[in-house]
């Protein structure tokens, strides 16, 4: 653990990205904000600003990835509710989705008499 203050900050952000702890995340941003919004808070040693923008660009690359991951499970859950999972055709010739969400639907129990 680090003495200065924006350091530590930058740990807890990359520690709340690594647990996947949005809630944490949310505060440490908000924080990491009041920290930089503060020039008179920020570090004044060359070498703790050069590590402080190591980190930070470090988090932004965890930042990214946690983003895309979000991106494509939420992709994923559009897709498994949207996309088609049966095409029939009508006596005419005509194209029928059942979308997923509603296939399950028309699925019986065990028993149903319909």
């Amino acid at each position: 653990m680090t003495a200065d203050p924006l350091l530590t900050l930058l740990q807890d952000q990359k520690d709340a990205l690594l647990r996947g702890d949005y809630n944490a995340l949310s505060g440490v941003l908000h924080a990491l904000d009041r920290a930089v919004a503060t020039p008179a808070r920020l570090p004044r040693d060359p070498s703790v600003l050069a590590d402080a923008q190591r980190q930070a660009a470090r988090n932004s690359q965890l930042l990214a990835a946690a983003t895309d991951g979000v991106r494509q499970v939420r992709a994923q859950i559009r897709s498994d509710l949207g996309e088609p999972d049966l095409t029939t055709y009508t006596k005419s010739g005509e194209k029928q989705v059942v979308h997923t969400r509603a296939a399950r639907d028309l699925r019986r129990e065990p028993g149903q008499n319909r």
